[in-house]
């Protein structure tokens, strides 16, 4: 059989010549071989590669294997951090903030239905202010819940 050429074989197998090109210089087409030997060797590294047995020296095999192993370890990160309590999911955070800013809303605007019959009678500015003043902290109480009420929140958010 005849030498076979990088054109010939790029060709033969459906690849740019400039992979073949690259396969050569990889060590897989072997200078002087024939169409025969270079397709078993182009098939014996597909094999390789599909069965995860590609060079150690391929340098995005190894940036894609570091990247792999970086995402595994943060992940893992996260996960614990979630398990410690250090840190909860965004989604729960902003279902407990819109659970709370509308309970606060509906408290602010059940104020003027609460309190406008006993302020209409009422001749004491001091007894006016004291109402209004008592009606708004209470309004505005679920907004300043205790860290201890917050706890269910972040275990909630671990298990999810």
């Amino acid at each position: 059989m005849d030498k076979a050429t990088q054109a010939e074989f790029a060709s033969f197998v459906g690849i740019s010549e400039a992979r073949a090109s690259q396969l050569a210089s990889d060590g897989v087409l072997i200078a002087g071989g024939t169409l025969r030997d270079w397709t078993r060797a182009y098939c014996e590294r597909l094999r390789g590669q599909a069965a995860g047995r590609a060079s150690d020296n391929d340098p995005m095999l190894t940036d894609e294997r570091a990247r792999l192993v970086r995402a595994k370890r943060e992940q893992a990160e996260i996960q614990l951090a979630e398990q410690r309590g250090e840190v909860i999911r965004v989604d729960a955070v902003r279902t407990q903030l819109a659970n709370r800013l509308a309970a606060t809303r509906d408290g602010l605007l059940q104020i003027p239905a609460r309190v406008s019959a006993v302020l209409a009678a009422e001749t004491s500015s001091e007894v006016v202010f004291t109402t209004l003043s008592d009606e708004l902290c209470k309004a505005l109480e679920g907004l300043t819940g205790s860290l201890e009420s917050n706890t269910a929140l972040g275990q909630g958010a671990s298990a999810s």
